[in-house]
Parts: C-alpha cells; sequence; structure tokens
C-alpha cells in the first residue's frame, strides 16, 4: 500500500528568492529578480502585431508570475516590517535602561548627604542673596 504523505524536509525554493525565506540578507537579490521579471513581462507589450495572450495558456503563465512578483513584494514588505518592528522595540529597550539608570542615580545623588548639605548652604545663599537685593530695591524706593 503506498503511502501519500507530504515530506516536509524538502523545501520549495522561490524562483525570485536565492534561499528558501525572504531575509533581510537577500531581499535586494530578490527584489532584483522581481525587476527583472517585470522588464520581460513588460517586453511582451512592446509588439502591437500579435496578442500575446490568444492562449489560455500564456495567460494562465502570465498570472503566475504576475501572483509570483506579487506574493514577493508582501513576503519583502513583511520580512522588512519585521526588522523593523524588532529595531524599534531595541531602540525603545535601550532608552528605557537608559531613563532607569539616570534615575537610579538621580536617586543616589538625592540621598547622599553630602550633595544635601551643600543643596541646604545653596538655598541659604540663595535666599540671603534674594534678601539683599529685595533690600535695595526697597531702599531705592523709598528715597525718591
Amino acid at each position: 500500500m503506498a503511502s501519500n504523505s507530504f515530506t516536509p524536509e524538502i523545501p520549495l525554493t522561490h524562483p525570485f528568492a536565492d534561499d528558501t525565506h525572504i531575509r533581510p540578507n537577500n531581499v535586494c537579490d530578490t527584489l532584483g529578480n522581481c525587476v527583472s521579471t517585470l522588464h520581460l513581462v513588460s517586453e511582451l507589450f512592446i509588439d502591437e502585431k500579435s496578442d500575446p495572450f490568444d492562449s489560455i495558456h500564456v495567460r494562465r503563465g502570465m498570472f503566475l508570475q504576475l501572483q509570483t512578483v506579487a506574493s514577493t513584494l508582501e513576503a519583502i514588505e513583511e520580512c522588512l516590517g519585521r526588522e523593523s518592528r524588532k529595531a524599534v522595540e531595541e531602540r525603545e529597550a535601550e532608552q528605557q535602561a537608559d531613563r532607569e539608570a539616570r534615575r537610579a542615580v538621580e536617586q543616589r545623588i538625592e540621598s547622599d548627604p553630602a550633595v544635601i548639605e551643600k543643596t541646604v548652604i545653596l538655598a541659604k545663599a540663595f535666599a540671603q542673596a534674594y534678601r539683599e537685593v529685595l533690600g535695595k530695591e526697597d531702599g531705592k524706593g523709598g528715597a525718591q
């Protein structure tokens, strides 16, 4: 009795891709293959004397070629979209890590007794300078 099981170990290669999958490293070659196919298809429309689509087989072949180009472009779009989302996620993770690191440093600085002491000294100096400026302005305003 014959077995009708499918053997998934045999990959079907894509006619436009140099690999079994669309990957970021083969996108340029795959796009180039799509461009070449579209140029080939466009050549069919140069000669107005004959109808290249008078055969059902030719129409079916053209349909399959155009479907292949469309599916290849969709796969490239998905691949690049995935890579873009991955890059955004990595960038956001780096930014979050940077924010957390800065916040940890800020919290350490805020709780450092030496920083608190220097902040108090600066606050007192600003308050003293503010009082002096206000005192001089009050003296100017009253003398006139």
